[in-house]
């Protein structure tokens, strides 16, 4: 009997230690998964940390790089443009080009501009690393924005002083470089809409926005530009970095946490990227308007932006913001009045009339800067042959320059000018609007 119940005591205890020893398997099985989660976490964590730390590497070596090209262009900025060095290219081989002070001085900037490119894609690669170990801390919207933004930037940060200070393309049919050509180039192969914006921006308060300004004031715009470029690189990137420190530093597994938006602020206007440019000024007509332009050709539409799409088909690209129409307003008045002085530079000789050595120049170098004969004290009076001389208006507007800045002398005699402030002033610099019972 005694025995029986010893027995019966075993099997019921023994089944409880069972039970317990199953329960303590459990919880060591337990706890050896969140161990080895927890050094899983920790090892994501120091992960991220490594991908943060390439981030501000690439961050500092675009920046060191930008700085490369403003040494680069040194000379360039602090001469005015007769005192650029020169490039000596004689024939037969007589000279090394590689000797000559301009070329080695292009050579420079053309290096420093390729490790700016180089620098940009090293710093997108970073932060899409970052990313990708750490795809649930930030927004991947922000993500696509920032590296839009920064491939944007490096790959134009070169080309405009580059071009502006080094190039001597003013006669091509394209003109100078500006900064409405840096947005055009910004715009292509999927660029950033704000860097365009930016660029914009800043070159509109600038004044003569579409048309590049000779000399030191040249090299100012363009300064001026890229430090304000620069600042909002380092600020976006340090909005990311410090999102990420955030995530690799607290407590909370990185699985966990949710993608936030580091490029938004919490009240309007916080965005780092987005700037504040004019809204492009719709000028509003009553019914349809019939155009005809000088050369006899016709056109109609509901609005002047639609016949300037007309005659010019670039320009539904800049109607996006203001400074961008009113650039593109001045270049394609520019480019028409390049092409028609030329015209008659080719008509006078055709008749057997040689302009002088001031005459050919202003005819072949008025249209996109303002030729050294139209700063004197008196006006000039063109009277060459009875073809007149076409000009950009804006170029001798005072309300296109800023405050206290001298105006040129606006010129007098047989002279044709195209005023591109708005799409109505333009239009009616190259033609007339006629009745509606015109048909076109």
């Amino acid at each position: 009997m005694g025995s029986g119940w010893f027995d019966t005591w075993v099997r019921d205890e023994g089944g409880i230690w069972q039970a317990v020893s199953a329960v303590f398997t459990v919880v060591a099985v337990l706890i050896a998964i969140w161990a080895t989660f927890r050094v899983l976490e920790e090892e994501r964590k120091s992960r991220l940390k490594d991908e943060m730390r390439a981030v501000r590497e690439a961050l500092a070596g675009i920046i060191q790089t930008r700085g490369d090209m403003e040494g680069a262009l040194y000379p360039f900025w602090k001469l005015d443009a007769a005192a650029w060095p020169e490039r000596d290219f004689p024939y037969g081989g007589a000279k090394n080009p590689f000797e000559d002070p301009g070329v080695q001085q292009e050579a420079r900037v053309t290096e420093t501009a390729y490790r700016i490119i180089g620098a940009g894609e090293v710093l997108t690669a970073s932060v899409r690393g970052a990313h990708s170990m750490g795809n649930s801390v930030w927004a991947r919207a922000d993500v696509d924005r920032l590296t839009q933004w920064i491939s944007s930037y490096a790959n134009r940060a070169w080309k405009l002083p580059y071009f502006l200070l080094v190039s001597r393309n003013e006669e091509s049919d394209q003109g100078p470089w500006t900064g409405y050509r840096l947005v055009d180039e910004s715009t292509l192969e999927d660029g950033s809409p704000e860097y365009a914006e930016l660029v914009a921006q800043q070159f509109a308060s600038g004044k003569l926005p579409g048309l590049a300004p000779g000399g030191p004031a040249r090299a100012e715009m363009v300064t001026g530009f890229y430090e304000v470029a620069e600042k909002t690189l380092i600020r976006a990137v340090s909005a990311f970095l410090a999102l990420g420190d955030a995530a690799a530093e607290d407590h909370r597994p990185l699985r966990r946490r949710r993608a936030k938006s580091f490029l938004r602020g919490d009240g309007p206007g916080d965005d780092l990227l987005a700037v504040g440019v004019e809204p492009h000024r719709v000028e509003n007509v009553a019914g349809t308007l019939h155009f005809e332009a000088s050369g006899g050709k016709s056109y109609r539409a509901e609005t002047y932006a639609g016949i300037l799409m007309q005659i010019w088909t670039d320009y539904s690209l800049a109607t996006e913001n203001e400074p961008l129409a009113l650039g593109r307003r001045q270049m394609a008045a520019a480019r028409l009045a390049a092409r028609t002085n030329r015209g008659t530079l080719d008509a006078l000789e055709a008749s057997g009339i040689e302009p002088s050595a001031d005459e050919r120049e202003i005819l072949l170098g008025s249209t996109f800067t303002v030729p050294e004969q139209f700063t004197g004290a008196q006006p000039f009076e063109w009277r060459l042959g009875g073809m007149p001389l076409v000009l950009v208006d804006d170029l001798y507007n005072v309300d296109c320059y800023e405050p206290g800045a001298e105006v040129p002398t606006r010129p007098i005699g047989n002279v044709r000018f195209l005023n591109a402030q708005t799409e109505r002033l333009l239009l009616e610099s190259i033609g007339r609007f006629v009745p509606a019972t015109v048909t076109a």
